[in-house]
């Protein structure tokens, strides 16, 4: 089946594909050959992609999917492959996050929503890498 990643910068893989597992805004879907007609909301997490036994991870912030007709095209704010990521980057992030809302139960100025979310970006980034403790 075909998979498609299109970001609004560019689309980020295009290739054929044996399976997809995609983090659902209701949780992980995996879309395999002949999966019925499908439009999904993402949410942030790891897009994980099989070919001929090789998976791929990459990290995708929120977006869309639709199945059709043995095509998977998922609509993202990001899509980062492995070599893309800073890992000191996304960990300095992932703590400045938890520091965020460690804080929040005490100061009620914090964001919440959006250190969690931010906390989620730099998970999904880790994880791609295998840098997650």
């Amino acid at each position: 089946m075909k998979l498609q990643v299109v970001t609004p910068k560019e689309r980020e893989v295009d290739l054929d594909v044996d399976s997809v597992t995609l983090p659902g805004s209701l949780g992980e879907m995996t879309i395999l050959p002949g999966h019925t007609a499908l439009v999904s909301n993402l949410d942030v997490g790891v897009l994980a992609y099989e070919v001929n036994g090789t998976t791929t991870l990459v990290a995708i912030s929120c977006g869309f999917v639709e199945v059709l007709d043995d095509q998977v095209t998922v609509l993202s704010e990001t899509c980062e492959e492995k070599n893309e990521i800073d890992v000191e980057r996304a960990q300095r992030a992932y703590g400045r996050a938890q520091e965020r809302m460690a804080k929040a139960v005490s100061d009620d100025r914090i964001d919440v929503a959006r250190a969690e979310y931010a906390r989620r970006r730099a998970l999904a980034r880790l994880l791609v890498t295998g840098k997650h403790n």
